[in-house]
């Protein structure tokens, strides 16, 4: 009976279905692999079977479940539905929100972002309009590792990385 639920939801709320889904398995979701469309999570599925042979058993168990994950995220794209990127503003701490028709992901999907770090970057910038990276830093109290994880996934696009200027940029 569970099974026809699932199907259920899957196919006649697929954002809803997706969105817990992902929540769920949050874990283990990297949205730095998931990102790109549908193409991208493709190649990244393949790269991820190629290089399973070389692992270790409990590397091959992380692995598969790592691929599963892809191959859900490939599904949804397939779709039509986009997996937004990690927004600074309006991103869950842990949880994936339905938004315009796509799925935002939470703080908690980018690796190196562990769910406590989430819940205080979300739970400090609330009402917050940041300028500077530095400036998110001190807010947040967010460590330098948590910083380059969210960096590397571009979350920070727009934004300097101190309220400095060099004497020589202006012309």
């Amino acid at each position: 009976m569970m099974s026809f639920r699932v199907a259920y939801y899957k196919v006649h709320h697929p954002l809803e279905f997706y969105s817990v889904y992902f929540t769920v398995r949050a874990d283990l979701f990297d949205v730095s692999l998931a990102a790109g469309g549908a193409e991208r999570v493709l190649e990244t599925i393949r790269e991820l079977e190629r290089a399973s042979a070389k692992m270790t058993d409990s590397e091959k168990g992380r692995n598969k479940d790592i691929v599963t994950i892809l191959e859900v995220v490939y599904e949804m794209n397939m779709r039509g539905i986009e997996l937004l990127p990690v927004d600074l503003y309006k991103s869950d701490a842990t949880k994936f929100l339905v938004e315009d028709g796509a799925l935002r992901p939470p703080f908690n999907s980018i690796p190196g972002v562990g769910n406590n770090a989430a819940e205080a970057l979300a739970e400090n910038r609330t009402g917050q309009v940041f300028h500077t990276i530095e400036e998110f830093r001190a807010v947040t109290k967010a460590n330098s590792g948590v910083i380059a994880a969210m960096e590397k996934c571009g979350c920070f696009e727009g934004l300097d990385k101190s309220a400095q200027i060099s004497l020589f940029s202006f012309e």
